[in-house]
């Protein structure tokens, strides 16, 4: 479950304007706060503030809520390893670590933000009776935060043929990538039949990527089976039921070989969220094996396992 950092300006807005239109206004971010995440509550509440912490506590099942006593989330102190947060705060300054690493917003603009973070969507890949499709890999790139990536696909480089790879892997990658600055991006996948030419493949990824950023193109242990593909970030992930390699195989064209529903999902639904880390816990078991069996692996390091890792400690 997702973290939520707020100042209590923050949540004090956000309850006010609910209550006073109950009927058009969304009560997403309430129940944000209120029961889809853990809650940490900043600054010194007012006695109507008081109030609305007190409605918090009510009801909120296996969801934890504390009290911090600094007074803005802005520049608290956190565990940076967790790429789950989110921080919500009255002012708009942040510390240059959180602008770098989570999603921020402030009370002039939470909501604008709120609506990017909560946003999903589907698309139906070949059908031509479809109301949304989309026609490049730019408009699947969420428009939320986001710094790392896990790329989880058998066959993302089966058919390794120059169209194939260009339109697909290359141009997926180049449309991430230019949306936001990225930290992390491994790929996962099968040994493709033919990897004579995997050397030069991981060689472009790195290219488009650019060199600072931590890249691997790993295949799977021979115990790992996966059917679905994802792309998996820090407040989203990607599901699609074929490969991202046979979306498009000449330039702005969608294959037609067949149908495929493509979904993104944020995590601010608790169920996508544990689907995700279900999905990140086997893919680290599996590349846990291969680092056994070969220690130039252990660069293999994503934040995006921070659950994955907290898991298998506790088992």
């Amino acid at each position: 479950m997702l973290t939520t950092h707020v100042d209590i300006e923050v949540l004090s807005d956000a309850k006010r304007k609910y209550e006073e239109d109950t009927i058009t206004r969304p009560r997403e971010f309430i129940d944000l706060v209120n029961k889809n995440s853990d809650l940490i509550v900043y600054g010194k509440p007012t006695e109507d503030e008081y109030r609305i912490l007190s409605q918090l506590l009510a009801g909120r099942g296996d969801t934890l809520i504390k009290k911090e006593s600094e007074i803005s989330c802005s520049h608290a102190v956190v565990n940076s390893a967790d790429p789950f947060q989110l921080f919500f705060a009255a002012g708009s300054q942040f510390a240059d670590s959180k602008q770098a690493n989570f999603f921020t917003a402030s009370l002039a603009d939470y909501e604008e933000k709120y609506k990017a973070l909560i946003k999903e969507s589907t698309f139906r890949v070949s059908d031509p009776e479809a109301k949304s499709s989309f026609s490049n890999w730019s408009d699947i790139v969420p428009e939320v935060f986001f710094s790392d990536i896990v790329l989880v696909d058998p066959f993302i480089i089966e058919s390794a043929n120059a169209v194939s790879l260009e339109n697909n892997l290359y141009s997926l990658i180049r449309a991430f990538r230019e949306k936001h600055w990225i930290e992390t991006f491994f790929i996962f996948t099968n040994k493709p039949s033919d990897d004579s030419n995997i050397e030069e493949i991981r060689k472009t990824c790195r290219e488009i990527l650019g060199y600072g950023v931590k890249f691997g193109l790993i295949y799977f242990d021979k115990n790992f089976s996966e059917h679905d593909r994802y792309l998996i970030m820090n407040y989203n992930y990607i599901n699609s039921g074929n490969s991202f390699s046979s979306f498009f195989n000449t330039e702005e064209k969608q294959s037609g070989k067949r149908t495929s529903t493509v979904r993104v999902l944020s995590y601010v639904n608790p169920s996508n969220f544990e689907n995700a880390n279900d999905i990140l816990y086997r893919v680290k078991q599996s590349l846990d094996v291969l680092i056994s069996k070969n220690k130039k692996l252990v660069f293999l390091k994503s934040r995006l396992f921070f659950f994955a890792d907290s898991r298998k400690a506790n088992e």
